[in-house]
């Protein structure tokens, strides 16, 4: 079960954020060099709430980074984001997502991604999933 292809599943078979980015969609690290815009997405930690009964539902924190080299360009692509993640309930690759949580959104500039320096949204959510 890996929650990391579900959520890169879900991003890529979407048609809009497919549209902006095409196939980059990255766990853990952009690669050097790489065009934008694209998509970071990690796992800044993952619990459980044990019971008497089971090992606890597993309970992820999801940062998902929207980069793009304009600002009006990396809002678009976390406005897709949102659409697909926000909400969001079911199959997604081979783990079950029982419920997807936006948590906080925030934006920035980094000119060590680029020589023309990239912007970036970036998107928190709380995933409860199986």
């Amino acid at each position: 079960m890996s929650l990391d292809t579900g959520i890169r599943s879900l991003l890529s078979a979407d048609a809009t954020v497919a549209g902006l980015v095409g196939t980059r969609i990255y766990p853990t690290e952009i690669p050097e060099g790489n065009s934008w815009p694209a998509i970071l997405y990690r796992r800044p930690e993952t619990s459980r709430d044990a019971t008497f009964d089971t090992a606890g539902t597993p309970k992820a924190t999801l940062q998902v980074s929207c980069f793009a080299s304009t600002a009006a360009d990396s809002i678009a692509l976390a406005n897709a984001v949102m659409n697909v993640l926000a909400d969001y309930r079911g199959a997604a690759a081979d783990v079950n997502i029982l419920d997807c949580l936006f948590l906080d959104e925030q934006d920035g500039w980094d000119y060590e991604k680029s020589e023309i320096g990239i912007y970036w949204r970036d998107l928190k959510f709380q995933i409860f999933y199986r």
